[in-house]
């Protein structure tokens, strides 16, 4: 963990977008430009809120968790969506948005295409099913997580089966 004021990067939100203004670690920059985060000069929010709450990129002048939350609220990011993104990146994964409203993708095997859900919130069992399938026609694993009321993450294989005989 980078001690505070020792950020990487400093980082801007305009318009709902973060772009890294200045970078005090190129190597840092560099890495995330070549992993696919920062497109067109602009630092995905996702994981401009990852690095934030690891301590090494200051958004708005606010560092640590004050940022992640700053900037989970000027991009209009649910926490519940970051929570999820937040477990699996500390999980050691490379984590993308995902192709459908409120899924993330994740690059492992295959790929897993994750659909997050919080606790308590109706859904219905055709939309799941629906969501599996053309999940599963793209070619990923499907995945839903379900974040609780703890912010705790519970991960569900999410596969159609059509013949339980």
């Amino acid at each position: 963990m980078v001690m505070a004021g020792m950020a990487k990067a400093r980082a801007i939100i305009r318009d709902g977008k973060v772009r890294i203004v200045e970078c005090f670690e190129k190597e840092f920059c560099k890495a995330l430009i070549l992993q696919g985060y920062i497109k067109d000069g602009y630092l995905d929010e996702l994981e401009a809120a990852y690095q934030a709450s690891r301590g090494y990129l200051s958004i708005d002048s606010a560092d640590g968790w004050n940022a992640v939350f700053h900037l989970l609220d000027r991009c209009g990011v649910r926490l519940s969506f970051f929570l999820v993104y937040l477990d699996l990146r500390g999980r050691g994964r490379r984590v993308y948005r995902g192709l459908r409203h409120g899924t993330l993708y994740v690059r492992i095997g295959k790929g897993l295409e994750v659909l997050v859900l919080e606790e308590g919130t109706p859904v219905t069992l055709r939309s799941l099913v629906d969501w599996s399938r053309q999940v599963v026609a793209d070619g990923f694993e499907p995945i839903i997580a379900v974040v609780d009321r703890n912010g705790g993450v519970t991960y569900y294989e999410a596969r159609v089966v059509e013949d339980l005989s």
